[in-house]
């Protein structure tokens, strides 16, 4: 595993963990990564889903975010972009974003 890979995956669970410190009633779903190559950078892409709400009487509000961590070697910084929306209409908003990151360089 590179240092990369640990820098990744650190930056990725920390983002978990600290969701559950600052989110009302807080619950873990699912959590997966997985590699992917954003403007010739090996990148990590996440997915997690969630559920949360106000009090013990609230709806639950079930949610999905998605994560991708791009290390730019030449620049030696880490970018950080991420989205989420309701678990309803995460498919359809989550083109608009995988588009987004389709889009990205670093010039």
């Amino acid at each position: 595993e590179s240092n990369k890979d640990k820098l990744y995956d650190a930056f990725a669970d920390n983002s978990v963990t600290q969701l559950g410190i600052v989110m009302p009633g807080y619950q873990k779903h699912s959590f997966s990564k997985e590699y992917i190559m954003v403007d010739g950078n090996k990148s990590l892409k996440y997915m997690l889903t969630y559920s949360i709400h106000e009090n013990e009487q609230a709806v639950r509000v079930s949610i999905t975010l998605c994560g991708v961590l791009i290390y730019v070697t030449r620049l030696k910084l880490l970018y950080e972009f991420n989205f989420g929306d309701g678990e309803q209409e995460y498919l359809q908003t989550s083109e608009i974003f995988n588009n987004v990151i389709a889009s990205i360089r670093f010039l």
